[in-house]
């Protein structure tokens, strides 16, 4: 289906329908320039592992672990390598460039990400709406350079019902996808952690078996059909690095998941009461809050300090006073404002480019679950540039 442009300043929407394979295929064909460079930015850059170290990594661990747990991802990465006319491995490269990068442990590396659920639904299922939003932080040079895609992708053979016809993702060119949304109402959202539990099998041999990069996590969470199936697969993927997701589906259930490789840590939202009635609100950075993760002293949360300690309290203030100034009644709009918080800039909510910039804000999205429609601004989402895309599976069905 075509979607809907707000402007004309926009990433790349990649549409693509069929067998896994094929999904694949024509993401690899339309974005093949792009692909192709996010392939060589991350070969070179000092963050990442030796290229020798890679190829083992993806070889001897990634790929038998894909191709066990998530045989359908490896089908479209294939996919996505033929159309590209690439490898396999810089495929999988890509999908697991989070994972590769914590190789050298850096203190000083950018942060990425702040994220948040908001569920606005009254009781009676009447009116109200459920949320889950970020602003995504990262490396500069992927919007400079327009390495970014809106992956739209179909299953004509899904019913729709025990799994979804179709889901829509934020990514990198070439990746399956960073955050996204699913036909069935359900999204995710994902930040950055860092803990002791952090390893690396090729560095231990006695945890030397395959696992999978946790990135593959958000692709994994949109191909279920519903937020139980989300929460058991992530729970049970083998992963060797920690990451957050923020989840939520339009039934109302909203929560966060503070992955490690052995443990998973929930955090369910904070009930607001307003004159409208309740609202449920949860946001979160890139350090652990979990009173259940921060009470273990077997693991410890390896963040280095920095914007974290504020930007998920700024951002759920702003949205709670937000909430009681408009007696709960909270939409996209609300949303999109309190993303756009500058305070403590240049390391703000909403980050800026300086000259000596490790990370800023590239896009923010805003996933509308009851409405089946993500809202994502290129750039930050100070300046106004957003682009409004509808899931629609009878429209997607034809």
């Amino acid at each position: 289906m075509s979607p809907s442009r707000v402007s004309t300043n926009s990433y790349q929407h990649v549409l693509v329908k069929g067998t896994p394979f094929e999904r694949g295929q024509q993401h690899g064909s339309q974005a093949s320039t792009k692909i192709h460079f996010n392939i060589s930015k991350y070969k070179s850059l000092p963050s990442m592992p030796s290229q020798d170290i890679v190829d083992r990594y993806v070889r001897d661990y990634y790929i038998p672990a894909i191709a066990a747990e998530f045989p359908r991802g490896l089908e479209e990465m294939s996919g996505i390598a033929e159309g590209a006319k690439t490898s396999l491995e810089d495929i999988v490269m890509l999908n697991a460039r989070y994972d590769l990068s914590r190789h050298v442990r850096n203190e000083q590396g950018p942060t990425e990400c702040t994220s948040m659920s908001l569920v606005t639904k009254p009781a009676d299922g009447e009116g109200g709406g459920v949320f889950v939003a970020q602003n995504w932080d990262i490396s500069p040079w992927l919007q400079d350079n327009d390495t970014i895609i809106i992956l739209h992708s179909i299953d004509p053979c899904s019913n729709n019902v025990s799994q979804p016809r179709s889901t829509i993702a934020l990514t990198e060119a070439g990746q399956l996808g960073r955050s996204g949304m699913n036909s069935l109402g359900m999204a995710v959202c994902a930040n950055s952690l860092w803990s002791s539990q952090d390893f690396f099998p090729a560095m231990n041999e006695a945890s030397g078996k395959p696992v999978l990069p946790v990135s593959l996590s958000r692709r994994m969470i949109l191909d279920c059909g519903n937020v139980g199936q989300a929460l058991r697969t992530v729970s049970r993927m083998s992963r060797h690095t920690s990451n957050n997701l923020m989840i939520g589906c339009r039934s109302g259930i909203t929560m966060d998941v503070e992955l490690t490789p052995h443990d998973a840590f929930i955090i369910h939202p904070d009930t607001i009461d307003t004159v409208s009635g309740p609202l449920q609100l949860l946001t979160h950075a890139n350090h652990f809050v979990s009173p259940a993760m921060l009470s273990r002293s077997d693991i410890k949360d390896g963040y280095g300090g920095g914007s974290s300690f504020y930007r998920d309290k700024r951002l759920y203030q702003r949205l709670a006073q937000s909430a009681r100034a408009s007696s709960g009644e909270l939409g996209v709009k609300d949303i999109q404002h309190a993303f756009k918080d500058h305070a403590g800039l240049p390391e703000s909510l909403c980050e800026h480019a300086t000259s000596t910039s490790t990370s800023v804000t590239v896009a923010c999205v805003v996933y509308d679950l009851s409405r089946l429609e993500m809202h994502v601004s290129t750039g930050n989402p100070c300046q106004g540039m957003w682009d409004t895309y509808k899931l629609d599976a009878k429209l997607e069905a034809k």
